[in-house]
């Protein structure tokens, strides 16, 4: 089983009717004969929060968008 993972460029995301600047990048998922490819946008935010995976599965297709966050404090700060 393999994991590729591609940075593709900058980009904007809406997000509860804002504009987001995000990390966009590419995710290939492979096992045997199999792949599944996924692109996931990351905000540039001090918690690099996942706003958007698109992708196809085996299974079918999916999307994901956050709909809302609360940031831990205790994490930002240790740098983890």
């Amino acid at each position: 089983d393999h994991l590729h993972i591609v940075y593709i460029d900058e980009d904007e995301c809406e997000v509860d009717g804002q504009t987001v600047s995000c990390h966009h990048i590419a995710l290939t998922f492979s096992a045997g004969k199999n792949s599944d490819n996924m692109d996931v946008w990351i905000a540039k935010d001090a918690a690099r929060t996942p706003v958007y995976i698109k992708g196809g599965l085996s299974v079918g297709h999916m999307e994901c968008r956050i709909v809302g966050h609360q940031v831990i404090e205790s994490l930002l700060n240790t740098g983890e």
